[in-house]
């Protein structure tokens, strides 16, 4: 039996779910928001205050990285008795990732009649952290993760194979066949394969980074915002993300110090003037963070004045940095060309150097990165599949 505490409506928890889904399974689903329900939680779990906590079989696998990790390692197919032969079967295409670019490809991969695995650690990628979306055709304004459970739900009505927990290590291929090889050491083949694999935020390199990851640092506003209502909080980085992210917490009633290394913020004038007309957000602007302090989580971050050297300590209790992206291809250095970005270098069919391998979305070398540009390329990636099998 699976048993998932959660708070339906935040994305980890709509991730976890989405885990057990892929592969079939049914799970009993417990609303923290209820109080009592939290109680429980709290008892079984021995005081663990963050959504999802997992049970299979009245035994605690934990919270949503740690079921990541169990699916990645194999242990989670154990625990629920599956097994899963998808390693041995002879297949048309491989989709590796879940983001709008992986989910549309295997969509339209399925639509085709491809015999199609979508393989990737989660679903989402870094859309379920994008906040609000106003630019998407058919939505006036809905949140990415919203947006993102559309798509993931239309796959589901589709025949293809979803298998997430998957990390993929490296590719190989030849005239005739690609095999992909994942985390655990076994190993795929398929006629073809779309690389979609998004890209990661970009870190801070500063001391105290590493240290308090997940424990004050954050990326996702929507994921891990609502626990700092009202609090003290820096956001890094002023274009359009670094905004959407200060204007999201300041609805929190969050007091949000925005902290950028330019002279002036570099996003849409829209935003400029929103941040700049909102009175919870004060912004720092030639400014940088140099070390985050603190005790067991983020107590402060140390500043300094870009123009003058001036060093400043400021109390907050969570750093959220939105200082760009960087493109997930490190399993493809030395088999794959990529730009000096690390992006994919594909072709107007989105073909990549290695044969029979094809990407898509942001972890190519195209120059919009928008959710509904990356949906499309997914969509004529797989179209180009199609035509070549």
């Amino acid at each position: 039996m699976i048993e998932i505490y959660t708070r339906p409506t935040k994305p980890y928890s709509k991730l976890a779910k989405a885990i057990f889904e892929s592969r079939g399974c049914s799970y009993e689903e417990y609303d923290i928001d209820d109080r009592r329900i939290y109680r429980e939680m709290l008892e079984r779990t021995g005081g663990a205050k963050t959504a999802p906590q997992i049970f299979i079989d009245d035994n605690h696998v934990g919270d949503y990285d740690d079921l990541v990790a169990e699916t990645i390692s194999g242990r989670l197919d154990e625990r629920l008795d599956i097994e899963q032969d998808i390693y041995s079967e002879n297949w048309d295409l491989a989709v590796i990732g879940a983001g709008p670019a992986g989910i549309n490809a295997g969509l339209y991969a399925a639509r085709r009649g491809l015999k199609t695995v979508l393989l990737a650690t989660n679903m989402g990628g870094q859309m379920l952290g994008a906040g609000n979306v106003e630019n998407y055709p058919g939505e006036h304004s809905i949140q990415s993760d919203e947006l993102m459970e559309t798509f993931w739900h239309q796959l589901l009505n589709y025949e293809i194979e979803i298998k997430l927990g998957e990390k993929a290590k490296g590719i190989t291929g030849d005239d005739n066949q690609v095999a992909v090889e994942l985390a655990g050491g076994k190993e795929l083949t398929a006629r073809a394969v779309i690389v979609a694999t998004g890209s990661k935020y970009r870190k801070l390199n500063v001391q105290g980074e590493q240290k308090f990851t997940g424990k004050g640092i954050h990326h996702c506003v929507i994921c891990e915002g609502d626990r700092y209502s009202g609090q003290p909080v820096a956001v890094v980085g002023g274009g359009n993300s670094g905004m959407e992210a200060a204007l999201d917490l300041a609805e929190l009633g969050c007091d949000v110090k925005l902290i950028d290394i330019h002279e002036r913020l570099g996003g849409e004038d829209i935003l400029v003037e929103k941040i700049h007309s909102e009175p919870g957000i004060e912004v720092y602007p030639e400014a940088s963070i140099i070390r985050i302090l603190g005790g067991e989580r983020v107590e402060a971050v140390e500043l300094k004045d870009l123009n003058t050297g001036h060093h400043d300590k400021i109390d907050v209790n969570a750093v959220f940095t939105k200082i760009g992206l960087v493109p997930n291809t490190d399993f493809l250095e030395g088999t794959i060309e990529l730009n000096d970005r690390d992006e994919i270098v594909i072709d107007e069919k989105n073909q990549t150097s290695l044969v029979r391998v094809w990407a898509a979305g942001d972890v190519t070398n195209i120059r919009d990165k928008q959710i509904i540009v990356a949906a499309a390329e997914g969509a004529k990636a797989a179209l180009r599949v199609n035509e070549e099998l």
